[in-house]
């Protein structure tokens, strides 16, 4: 077997912390001791949004993070950044200072991350971490195809 050929921080165009978060991510995903699963887990009820419990073990595309009693769930971004205690993706931070859970703060939140996440990394890593509607096996494949070439499919 070949060892895996990754490409340097510099050469993705993110942090090495980034880079070795999401190596690991991707071996745990490969392994399946990390599962991609999307669907609902938030519901919006008299102007908030209420969330609905989800297993510790996954990654949700459409859900930077959460924190929940039985433990954090988040995206791609997301649980690199809880795995390095914020050094990964640290413009996730706002979300965990953000204490309201109103539908207007967390527009104004979201907005704010976005911009300037996208300021920072590769648009292939940003439109990767946008992927929400894709499977397990395709997130997968993408996110090797970039620690790999650089690039997504």
């Amino acid at each position: 077997m070949l060892a895996n050929s990754y490409k340097t921080a510099d050469d993705l165009g993110i942090k090495e912390v980034e880079r070795n978060a999401l190596i690991d991510i991707l071996h745990r995903l490969e392994c399946g001791e990390l599962k991609i699963e999307n669907g609902p887990q938030v519901e919006l009820i008299q102007g908030e949004f209420v969330d609905i419990p989800l297993n510790n073990n996954s990654i949700r595309m459409d859900k930077w993070f959460t924190r929940h009693e039985c433990g954090t769930v988040g995206c791609l971004a997301g649980t690199a950044h809880i795995q390095t205690n914020g050094e990964a993706f640290p413009e996730l931070g706002l979300f965990s200072r953000r204490g309201s859970r109103d539908v207007d703060d967390w527009a104004r939140a979201y907005i704010s991350v976005a911009k300037d996440m996208q300021k920072r990394i590769p648009y292939t890593l940003w439109h990767l971490f946008m992927s929400h509607r894709d499977s397990h096996e395709m997130i997968t494949k993408r996110l090797r195809q970039f620690l790999t070439t650089g690039s997504s499919l």
